[in-house]
């Protein structure tokens, strides 16, 4: 979820509030092929920069493209037979993009065009560079309620990871899940954001490798102007096998440049289990 969109319940949520006493509009007719009138679109939402998606739709009939401009991971890790080693991944050009297909229901295609991994290691024969593509998802969100007013809204986003990679260890795996986002308007403009979902991977072969299950919570507020900020926990636990969850603690920032263009930047950080040390990034979104 974008967290500025987190933060813009002070923004989105009271304006939409105005609607109380008038006709909200009526976006029923409006759909891929006849889009909604600018005049008519909700404020911007996007599902960057932080792990929680958002609960909100890109309007019927526009286009949203999210970009990670620049990211990068770092991993350390110490094998049982006393080897660490640590793996750095360097994505460039990020890509979600989105199509408005319906009035509650838009279609996503997330690409990584270019991915650098870098494996290191004690031991000088575990070595490895490698620069190519990278995994590919689609995914269908659609609103249930709140998309254009109210104090919550609610949404469900079932995905799948396609294995395109050239580059990262474990090719030959794909990955479907189903998200479930919610935001909520708090006092004092504050806005919370709440994801949930089981995900699932399986290897080519069919068998399936784990089941697990995704949380996350983030909170947000404007700072200043067009700047605004989020503070975010977000957590991987195992289902159907055994081992430990992993958990981020991550703060980022977005600015809204225009009503159809944010940037944004911050750094997810990794607190247990095997989530990645840290991970900064800079993005940029843009609607048409």
């Amino acid at each position: 979820m974008s967290g500025r969109r987190v933060a813009a319940s002070l923004a989105f949520l009271p304006a939409t509030a105005s609607f109380a006493g008038e006709s909200r509009p009526d976006k029923s007719g409006y759909h891929f092929l006849h889009p909604v009138p600018r005049e008519q679109m909700r404020e911007l939402s996007t599902d960057r920069p932080d792990q929680t998606e958002s609960a909100f739709t890109v309007d019927a009939g526009h286009f949203q493209v999210e970009s990670d401009l620049v990211a990068y991971t770092r991993a350390t890790s110490d094998l049982p037979v006393g080897i660490r080693q640590q793996e750095q991944t360097w994505t460039f050009g990020g890509l979600n993009i989105k199509a408005g297909l319906l009035p509650s229901v838009d279609l996503q295609v997330l690409l990584s065009p270019h991915e650098r991994y870098q494996l290191d290691s004690t031991d000088p024969t575990i070595r490895d560079r490698a620069d190519g593509f990278g995994d590919m998802e689609t995914r269908l969100k659609w609103n249930l309620w709140g998309n254009d007013g109210g104090k919550t809204a609610l949404a469900l986003m079932p995905y799948v990871r396609w294995s395109t990679s050239e580059i990262q260890p474990g090719r030959g795996v794909a990955e479907a899940g189903v998200i479930v986002p919610m935001a909520v308007e708090l006092p004092s403009g504050w806005g919370l954001g709440l994801q949930t979902g089981p995900q699932v991977s399986r290897s080519l072969g069919g068998s399936v490798e784990d089941l697990s299950w995704m949380n996350s919570a983030t909170l947000g507020h404007d700072i200043v102007g067009p700047l605004a900020g989020y503070l975010e926990f977000f957590s991987v636990a195992p289902v159907s096998m055994a081992g430990d969850w992993d958990g981020w603690v991550d703060i980022g920032f977005t600015v809204g440049l225009t009503p159809d263009v944010q940037a944004d930047f911050g750094c997810n950080f990794g607190v247990h289990g095997d989530a990645p040390e840290y991970g900064p990034f800079v993005g940029l979104s843009v609607r048409f």
